[in-house]
């Protein structure tokens, strides 16, 4: 029978037991044991209805995965693995290379979510083009590096290369995506069957931030085209789906939902009278911190204004890294952030402009003033304890910043504005526990 929410369009669930029959047949030894495996798991998520919304369709059943990709991907790591570093990587892997399904992933940072793009551009490579849209330049150039890295052929999209040569990997800052030159290279590369999926890295920033609104018609567009779009994030909590949803103009979404919590990062709160005191705190810790530290880690001090991020910049004799800096100047940054020992160990930054880049030993980090919200929380610590290694997040706050929102503004507040102020300012709470539970759901 199909599911259906009080609001919720049903949802039929495909009946397993005669495709199950017909392929346990066609198997033997280890496949058998691999595909009777599977339809347990699916046997016990069907009983549970999927999230829905007015006009909307969020299923989060699992999926069964192709076993037979061991040798594929020991090519594509230059032999280092032949399995995938978890269920949710798997499931996404399996999702995009369908093309027919609108999917998004939700996995812990450092689970690998760039492989569900990359490795089926490796498969098909010469078929197809995989479009990766990304709203941070950083994040941009990183994934440019990690396609090297696989020797995977990739381009990014500007203005004055508006139609680069045939790429696996095409990819493209958000802000570039209205331009019409753009979007007739997307139509140009549909009407000839050459583009495989559109990747939206990171999409809970189009909920997060107004000034992606413009985008949104676009992004519209590309859905109205036939094109398959994925989802990647480390922070999609369930109350942003629908929303996002729609504003992509996405009426059907398969959602895989891995757990988020990051057992090595420890929490500090800390509250201040007024920002004299908190900033004098700030340098102090930081100071300590960068004492502590070995030449090859680094450490994080993320500001809510570019006037924080050039005064503790100059405090600690630290990398500024803000929206003023030109984009020429940010990989310089990053690049000497990365690989100097000395001064460049420390960087203070506005939060969203390092998100999503990877930095193999960030030891720590200072929220210098409250996180806008819980998404913005999380989405700021994803650099730190990449290694799987201790590290330490410190949130240094205003007690003015903590206060409580008005009755009846936390039922919306997708975001978690609500939330973040409540984990901050009251002591019995653990922050890990609250920071997941808003992520997972």
């Amino acid at each position: 029978m199909p599911v259906t929410s009080e609001q919720g369009v049903a949802v039929a669930r495909l009946d397993i037991e005669p495709l199950a029959s017909t392929l346990v047949s066609c198997l033997e030894g280890r496949f058998r044991d691999i595909l009777v495996h599977e339809i347990r798991r699916t046997e016990l998520a069907l009983p549970t209805a999927p999230h829905s919304a007015e006009g909307l369709r969020i299923v989060e059943d699992p999926v069964f995965v192709d076993p037979g990709y061991e040798n594929e991907l020991m090519s594509f790591s230059g032999r280092k693995f032949n399995k995938f570093s978890c269920p949710e990587q798997a499931m996404g892997v399996q999702l995009a290379s369908q093309q027919w399904t609108h999917f998004a992933v939700h996995s812990a940072t450092g689970s690998g979510k760039s492989l569900i793009w990359m490795f089926p551009s490796f498969l098909w490579e010469r078929k197809y083009t995989t479009i990766v849209i990304s709203p941070y330049r950083a994040l941009l150039q990183d994934m440019k590096d990690r396609c090297n890295e696989h020797m995977l052929t990739s381009e990014i999209w500007t203005s004055s290369n508006p139609q680069p040569g045939h790429t696996p990997v095409l990819l493209v800052l958000i802000d570039q995506v209205p331009h019409h030159l753009f979007m007739a290279h997307v139509r140009y590369l549909k009407s000839t069957n050459k583009v495989a999926r559109i990747i939206l890295d990171e999409p809970q920033a189009l909920v997060a931030s107004q000034k992606y609104r413009p985008v949104m018609k676009q992004l519209t567009v590309l859905a109205e085209m036939g094109i398959q779009i994925g989802l990647l994030s480390a922070t999609l909590p369930p109350g942003i789906v629908p929303p996002l949803m729609r504003m992509l103009g996405i009426r059907h979404l398969h959602v895989i939902r891995g757990c988020t919590a990051r057992q090595n990062l420890a929490y500090h709160r800390h509250l201040f009278k007024s920002s004299a005191q908190l900033r004098m705190a700030v340098v102090s810790l930081a100071k300590d911190l960068i004492l502590a530290m070995t030449s090859e880690e680094r450490g994080f001090i993320i500001c809510r204004t570019k006037a924080d991020s050039v005064y503790f910049s100059e405090a600690l004799e630290a990398e500024c890294y803000n929206s003023d800096v030109t984009p020429e100047e940010q990989i310089r940054i990053l690049q000497r952030f990365r690989s100097t020992p000395k001064p460049s160990r420390t960087i203070a930054c506005t939060t969203g402009l390092t998100q999503g880049v990877h930095m193999a030993h960030a030891r720590w980090s200072i929220h210098a003033g409250l996180p806008y919200d819980m998404v913005d929380a999380i989405q700021s610590l994803g650099h730190i304890g990449r290694d799987q290694r201790l590290a330490h997040c410190h949130i240094m706050a205003l007690h003015s910043q903590c206060v409580q929102v008005e009755d009846g503004v936390e039922e919306g507040d997708v975001l978690g504005v609500a939330a973040i102020r409540r984990t901050v300012s009251q002591h019995q709470l653990c922050i890990q526990e609250q920071l997941t539970g808003f992520n997972d759901g």
